[in-house]
């Protein structure tokens, strides 16, 4: 008896650690990379970003990007037309996290964990397959979005469980498919092609259950391309703890 009781036990307890381990929430990694138009190293970073994209869609692996233009090259000839302050802020934001007095272009960091130069494919292969390795924390799920003209509206639901204070919640609107010429500047006279281009981003403070975010779409956005990619970050050390992805449907009338 004692026996079957001790088997049984064990039994139960395998159930439940597979359970547990088919319910933690998948691995990802949100990969992030300063960039500018006027920065003759960054379109090899840019090019790695969109291969690391294109590989996520092919393969359905949960990798979301975002490509922040920054706006301090704008003095040196030319003006990159996707270039925001905010970008350069959130620079700067990354620099204070990791403890370091210095910014730079191009700059790429996975899960807000770990940063290097972005042209360096085989580091960025290397630090986004690690982070898939690791399940998410907290768990994201973002429903349908909702597109009224100019303004895109979503939910986004968290995980039911305690949420640290430190937690924002951040959705971030990227476009991809743009491509220019640039006439001016360090890369004077190249056709750049660029993926994940943030034209916006909110920031709230995170809680279980669930929220809702608005964001405005750029000038003729009629026929373009966008992702709403949505993740929860500590703003103690930068660190990002879950992270969802939703395409932008295109207007109603299409």
């Amino acid at each position: 008896m004692h026996h079957r009781l001790s088997a049984y036990l064990a039994f139960a307890l395998s159930v439940v650690s597979l359970s547990v381990q088919a319910e933690a929430p998948a691995g990802f990694a949100v990969v992030e990379l300063f960039t500018s138009q006027g920065c003759s190293s960054c379109p090899p970073a840019d090019r790695v970003l969109a291969e690391l994209d294109a590989d996520a869609q092919q393969t359905g692996k949960r990798v979301f990007i975002l490509s922040h233009h920054v706006d301090y090259w704008n003095r040196l000839g030319w003006t990159d037309p996707f270039s925001t302050a905010e970008a350069s802020d959130r620079q700067r934001h990354y620099a204070a996290w990791f403890r370091s007095n210095r910014i730079y272009t191009p700059q790429m960091i996975v899960n807000g964990r770990v940063e290097f130069v972005g042209s360096n494919q085989t580091r960025a292969n290397e630090a986004v397959s690690a982070a898939l390795e690791e399940p998410a924390t907290v768990e994201i799920v973002v429903g349908e979005p909702q597109r009224d003209g100019d303004t895109v509206r979503v939910s986004i639901t968290l995980s039911d469980q305690p949420i640290p204070d430190d937690l924002r919640l951040l959705v971030a609107l990227a476009q991809h498919g743009l491509s220019n010429h640039v006439p001016r500047g360090e890369n004077r006279g190249r056709q750049l092609t660029h993926e994940g281009v943030v034209r916006g981003m909110t920031n709230q403070p995170a809680h279980a259950g669930d929220q809702e975010a608005i964001l405005t779409l750029p000038e003729r956005a009629d026929d373009a391309n966008f992702r709403l990619v949505a993740f929860v970050q500590s703003q103690t050390t930068g660190r990002i703890l879950g992270a969802a992805m939703r395409p932008v449907p295109p207007p109603a009338d299409r």
